[in-house]
Formats: structure tokens, sequence, C-alpha cells
């Protein structure tokens, strides 16, 4: 999906700003945990908007003193970009932080 340029200077445009800070050019998916509130409050907006998506990976941590016993199952949250319904690198909407 591109964004037009009312979009992009319209009701968007803040929440792709703070999305531009984490994606970049690099990266794929951003971990949840590294968001404060207030930037994950713009990645729902997104979200609920179809630009972004969010998937969950689980993985089942050890401990040390039991080491064949599942201690604790870990939920780790990743925000995708979204780009007319799959991934694909070449049709991202991207907004750079200092763009007004």
């Amino acid at each position: 999906m591109r964004l037009t340029p009312e979009q992009l200077n319209g009701p968007f445009a803040e929440s792709w700003k703070v999305a531009a800070r984490y994606f970049g050019s690099d990266h794929m998916e951003v971990i949840d945990n590294i968001l404060d509130m207030e930037d994950r409050m713009h990645f729902y907006r997104l979200e609920a908007a179809g630009l972004l998506e969010m998937r969950e990976e689980l993985n089942y941590i050890l401990t040390a003193k039991e080491p064949d016993r599942l201690a604790k199952e870990w939920r780790t949250h990743y925000w995708r970009l979204k780009a007319n319904g799959h991934e694909s690198r070449n049709e991202l909407p991207l907004v750079t932080a200092t763009q007004h």
C-alpha cells in the first residue's frame, strides 16, 4: 500500500514518522518490547488502518535446575509493515522521521 502525499501529511503523518524511526531501511520487523507506550499507540493505530501487522513467537525457557523440564512459556510480539497484503520491501509506504 502506498500512501498518498495527503495521507503522509494528514492523519497518519505522525504515526508513520514514529514507525520509520524503528523500522529504518534495514528492518522488516520490530520487536514490541522496545516500544514505549506512546509509540506503541501509533503502531496500534497503523495496525487498525491495515498498514502494520503483529506476529507472535512462542518460545520455551528451560531452567538450570531442571534442564529437561520446560519452565516457562515466553511470548514475543513483532510488528511488520504490511504492503498490499504481503511483505514486499519494494512496495512499503516509508516516510523518514525528518520529513514534514
